[in-house]
């Protein structure tokens, strides 16, 4: 285990775990990039701007959003400027989980725009965590929620 800042703001690195702090932090350098297929499981989508360029300019991957209900605007909103973001609502969502298509899970405790001074991420590679959290979390919500056109 190592304690360590690396300008990312990681401060525990243990092999292939990392806790991210600030944990937006690891938003704009690992989740858009390298042009993965990106599942995400948010509650709201709170400061998405930030990400629009990124999103329009560097990912090629599809991209699913699966957000609360209570966000049906903020989703609507995103989508017309992100056109090629699959969004979907559904009531009751809370889990902030973000997973890539190479084998990467972040859990949050932020939404996914949210830039909290006190929030954490923990990112992992595994691609059976991948492919479990795939399976029982996030495509039972994607196939019950409702598409935001």
């Amino acid at each position: 285990m190592k304690l360590r800042d690396d300008k990312q703001g990681v401060v525990f690195e243990d092999s292939n775990i990392k806790l991210y702090f600030p944990s937006h932090s690891w938003n704009m350098k690992a989740l858009f990039k390298n042009n993965k297929n990106i599942s995400i499981i948010t509650h709201s989508f709170g400061d998405m701007e930030k990400f629009i360029e990124q999103i329009n300019n560097n990912n090629t991957g599809v991209i699913r959003i699966i957000c609360d209900s209570s966000s049906v605007n903020e989703a609507m909103q995103f989508k017309n400027r992100v056109p090629k973001v699959q969004i979907k609502h559904k009531s009751g969502i809370n889990a902030k989980i973000y997973l890539r298509s190479d084998g990467r899970v972040y859990v949050s405790s932020e939404d996914i725009g949210g830039a909290s001074k006190i929030g954490v991420s923990v990112g992992f590679e595994s691609t059976k965590a991948y492919q479990e959290y795939l399976a029982r979390v996030f495509d039972p919500a994607w196939s019950s929620g409702i598409e935001i056109k």
